[in-house]
């Protein structure tokens, strides 16, 4: 087990745990100053099904995802190499399309593309293409 992991995970839980307490506190607080005090029982009845359920979604989410192994950090990476054009041409994207010719398209800018081919050379698809083969190996 990482240590540092854990105690990061420990910490940063119980930085979260005080500060949905002092929001419940400052409801209650708010509650009772107006003379709402019969409220207090649907405000933790709330905050046990907001425990409840959060436990529920961690559990599931352990269960589906279980523990990760190292590296923790995966790093995808795409690259769409080109030029520019001379002139801009196209209608579609936005940035740099109108001007950027991938070697893939020659004579069509990125604007010009469809957005199926645009998605199929672009550097974003790329590395989603990279990060859904990485996760099938899961």
């Amino acid at each position: 087990m990482d240590f540092g992991a854990f105690t990061s995970g420990l910490l940063t839980g119980l930085r979260e745990g005080v500060e949905a307490a002092l929001i419940l506190a400052i409801i209650c607080a708010y509650l009772a100053k107006t003379g709402n005090r019969q409220y207090f029982g649907t405000v933790f009845v709330g905050a046990g099904l907001a425990l409840g359920l959060s436990a529920i979604l961690g559990i599931v989410l352990f269960v589906s995802v279980g523990s990760f192994e190292e590296p923790y950090e995966q790093l995808f990476e795409g690259r769409c190499e080109g030029t520019l054009a001379a002139e801009p041409h196209g209608a579609g994207g936005f940035g740099y399309d109108p001007i950027f010719v991938a070697d893939e398209t020659p004579g069509r800018t990125m604007a010009a593309l469809t957005d199926a081919e645009k998605d199929a050379i672009s550097h974003r698809g790329h590395a989603a293409r990279e990060l859904l083969a990485w996760l099938g190996t899961r």
